[in-house]
């Protein structure tokens, strides 16, 4: 499996007020599109009508699957477009998964 890369989202956000392409930020990152927009997302910054409509439907409370359903699309794709709702993996971590690894160190060296 390969490493994830510790990229936060100000650098995504930084790459994106440049290039204003979210494959371009991509490319130039080594990182998926998905990566990029939902880190936009997160930040909540809406990248073309697609989003916005998807972000309107959630705020509806519409879940994945039925805003997945009303635009006749792949909800792995409505997932990609949805702000993130938990810490990013090995990035701006929770105070918990931050416990967690410190005590993990603390049991390799014993």
């Amino acid at each position: 499996m390969s490493e994830i890369k510790s990229i936060t989202d100000q650098e995504i956000l930084s790459y994106w007020n440049s290039i204003k392409s979210v494959r371009g930020v991509a490319i130039k990152l080594g990182i998926s599109w998905q990566r990029v927009i939902k880190s936009l997302s997160s930040l909540g910054i809406i990248v073309n009508n697609t989003h916005a409509k998807i972000t309107q439907y959630h705020k509806e409370g519409k879940s994945a699957n039925e805003i997945a359903d009303l635009m006749n699309m792949n909800v792995n794709v409505v997932k990609a477009y949805l702000p993130r709702n938990r810490p990013q993996y090995k990035v701006n971590q929770s105070k918990n998964a931050l416990a967690v690894q410190r005590s993990k160190e603390r049991h390799k060296k014993h």
